[in-house]
């Protein structure tokens, strides 16, 4: 019971469950998995889906990091490849959030040492790795 206190208290301080980074070439994978997140009924920042025309873009994505209790990381080539990517997942490390790699056409072996650090997760189990966390809540 103290344990499920202490997560609700520290989910309560973020604006989101989930900061989603990834290579723009791997939009659609990433739209798949913010729908999936979205209908279990965690909250999410991706930044297409919450930035203008006008907004200041290294700003907003800064502060919905530090806003967010996670960070998932669509790993892809494109992204290993992507300096917004790197940036992200590097801060997110600095910030010691959570980070939840998705391999994505990609292997372990391919991945810089920090992000090989984490346990990923292949993109083909993201269905039941959100299904596990987001609803038991």
């Amino acid at each position: 019971m103290e344990e499920e206190f202490k997560r609700v208290k520290q989910a309560a301080k973020f604006q989101y469950d989930v900061f989603l980074s990834y290579s723009e070439r791997d939009h659609l994978q990433a739209q798949t998995v913010h729908e999936k997140l979205e209908g279990a009924g965690a909250t999410v920042f991706m930044a297409p889906k919450a930035l203008s025309a006008g907004d200041d873009f290294a700003e907003n994505i800064r502060k919905s990091l530090v806003g967010s209790q996670e960070l998932w990381v669509i790993v892809s080539p494109s992204s290993l490849n992507s300096e917004w990517v790197t940036t992200e997942w590097g801060a997110a490390w600095v910030l010691e959030k959570r980070t939840i790699p998705i391999l994505f056409r990609c292997d372990i072996p391919q991945l810089p040492e920090r992000l090989r650090r984490f346990h990923c997760i292949d993109a083909g189990e993201v269905d039941d790795f959100i299904k596990r966390k987001f609803t038991t809540r």
